[in-house]
C-alpha cells in the first residue's frame, strides 16, 4: 500500500514537472520542490537509494560529476556562504538522476513514459494556443492599427513569461515526440501527429529563434533519414512542403523577415549575429585572466559587466547581457575544468545509447541551442535539460538489465 502511494506520488509529481516548464519560473520552482520530495521516503532508509546504479549509466554519472565540479569550483571562488548557496539552482544535475534511477521500475512501465511524452505534447499545444490567441487579441485591439509583432518573437511569450529561445526549444522536443508517434503508430493516428508537428513548427517559426529553427529543420531531416524505409518519398514531400510553408510565413510577416533575412543586423529590440560576436569577443577577453577555474557562477557576470563598461559596450552593459553562449558561459563561470565536464555530459548520450532516435535528436537540439544562449543559467532551462536527459536515457532498454535489482 505504501509503495503504491509512493509510486503514484512520483508519477503525478513527474507529470506536474512536465507541465510546469511552459508556465514560467514560479511554477517550475514549485513543481521541482514537489519532485524532490519523491526522494524523501527513501531518505529514512539509505540502503534503498542505489547510488551505485549511477556507475551503470555513465551519462548519469557524468551529470552528477558536472554538478560536483560546479560545486567545488564555486567553493574555490566564493568568499562567503551566500555565494556558495547559488548552487541550489543546480541541484537538478545531482538529484534528478538519483530520483529517476530510484523510481526506474515505475518508468519501465511504457504507459508512464508515453504519458510524459503525450502530456508534454498537449501542454506545448495548449500553451501555444493560449499565447497565440492572446497575441491575436493584442494585434487587433491593443493598438489603432493591426500590429503583427504581438504574435511573434518575445511578444508571443508575454502571457506565461518564458524566454522565446527556451519555449521554442520545448516546442522542438514536443515536435520530436510527435514525429516518434507519427512513425511508430498506426496509420489512422498518423494524421493527428502530423498536424501537431506542423502546428509546433509554426510556433517555432513565430517565436523566431534562428538557432532553434535551424536545429528543428536539422532534426526533422535526420528523423526522416533514420526512418527512410517508411514511405520516404511521401515523408520528404511533407518535409519540403513544411519548410516552404515556413519560408512563406517568414517573408509575409515583417518582424520575422527582419529577424531571418537581416540576421547580421541589429534591429530595434533584438540583435543580429554581429551583436553576439561582439558579446562573445568580450567574454573571450575576460576568460584569459582566469582560464582554469573561471570566476564563479555569480561573480562572472560582474566581471563581464565591467568589461562591457571598459570598452563602452553600452547596450550590453545596460541590459546586463550574459555570454549568450553556454560553452563560453561555462568557461567564465567554471573555467576549462567545468567546460570539459559540460562537454562530456552533453555528448555522452551519443555514445551510450543504442536505441538512439529521441536521445540522439534531443542531444543535437541541445548542442545547437547552447551555441546562441546561456541555456543552463535559468531554472526552467536546467530542469528541462536534466529531466529529459534522464527520462530519455532511462527509456533506453539497453541500460535496464545492467542495473542492480532492489
Amino acid at each position: 500500500m505504501v509503495k503504491n502511494i509512493q509510486s503514484n506520488y512520483f508519477e503525478y509529481a513527474l507529470y506536474l514537472l512536465t507541465v510546469s516548464l511552459f508556465f514560467g519560473n514560479a511554477f517550475v520552482s514549485i513543481a521541482t520542490v514537489v519532485f524532490y520530495f519523491t526522494l524523501l521516503p527513501n531518505m529514512f532508509n539509505y540502503k534503498a537509494i542505489k547510488f551505485k546504479n549511477l556507475f551503470f549509466i555513465k551519462p548519469f554519472l557524468l551529470m552528477v560529476s558536472h554538478f560536483l565540479v560546479s560545486f567545488l569550483v564555486l567553493c574555490a571562488t566564493s568568499s562567503s556562504l551566500n555565494e556558495v548557496l547559488v548552487i541550489e539552482k543546480y541541484l537538478p544535475f545531482l538529484l534528478f538522476p538519483i530520483i529517476i534511477l530510484n523510481n526506474r521500475d515505475i518508468l519501465i512501465n511504457k504507459q508512464i513514459a508515453f504519458n510524459v511524452r503525450l502530456i508534454f505534447i498537449v501542454t506545448a499545444l495548449f500553451s501555444f494556443a493560449m499565447s497565440f490567441l492572446y497575441g491575436l487579441w493584442r494585434m487587433f485591439f491593443l493598438e489603432e492599427n493591426i500590429n503583427h509583432i504581438f504574435i511573434t518573437y518575445n511578444f508571443l511569450t508575454d502571457l506565461f513569461g518564458v524566454h522565446h529561445i527556451y519555449l521554442s526549444s520545448f516546442y522542438a522536443l514536443a515536435l520530436i515526440f510527435c514525429l516518434d508517434n507519427y512513425f511508430d503508430h498506426a496509420i489512422d493516428t498518423r494524421k493527428k501527429y502530423l498536424l501537431f508537428s506542423i502546428i509546433l513548427f509554426l510556433a517555432i517559426i513565430l517565436l523566431s529563434s534562428r538557432t532553434v529553427i535551424l536545429a528543428t529543420v536539422a532534426i526533422i531531416f535526420i528523423k526522416i533519414m533514420l526512418n527512410k524505409k517508411k514511405k520516404l518519398k511521401k515523408v520528404l514531400s511533407i518535409f519540403f512542403s513544411t519548410i516552404l510553408f515556413g519560408i512563406i510565413l517568414t517573408i509575409s510577416i515583417p518582424t520575422l523577415k527582419n529577424r531571418i533575412v537581416n540576421f547580421n543586423t541589429n534591429i530595434s529590440s533584438y540583435s543580429g549575429s554581429s551583436f553576439r560576436l561582439k558579446v562573445w569577443s568580450n567574454v573571450f577577453e575576460i576568460s584569459k585572466d582566469s582560464p582554469v577555474f573561471g570566476y564563479g557562477l555569480n561573480k562572472s557576470q560582474d566581471v563581464l559587466l565591467n568589461q562591457y563598461y571598459k570598452v563602452n559596450f553600452r547596450r550590453a552593459f545596460l541590459r546586463n547581457f550574459n555570454a549568450h553562449n553556454q560553452y563560453l558561459q561555462t568557461i567564465i563561470d567554471e573555467g576549462l575544468i567545468g567546460f570539459i565536464f559540460l562537454l562530456l555530459m552533453l555528448l555522452s548520450p551519443l555514445f551510450y545509447s543504442k536505441k538512439r532516435d529521441s536521445v540522439f535528436l534531443f542531444t543535437i537540439l541541445m548542442l545547437i541551442v547552447l551555441i546562441s544562449e546561456s541555456f543552463l543559467i535559468r531554472q526552467y532551462g536546467i530542469v528541462f535539460y536534466c529531466l529529459f536527459f534522464c527520462l530519455l536515457l532511462i527509456e533506453n532498454n539497453n541500460y535496464l538489465p545492467k542495473l542492480k535489482p532492489y
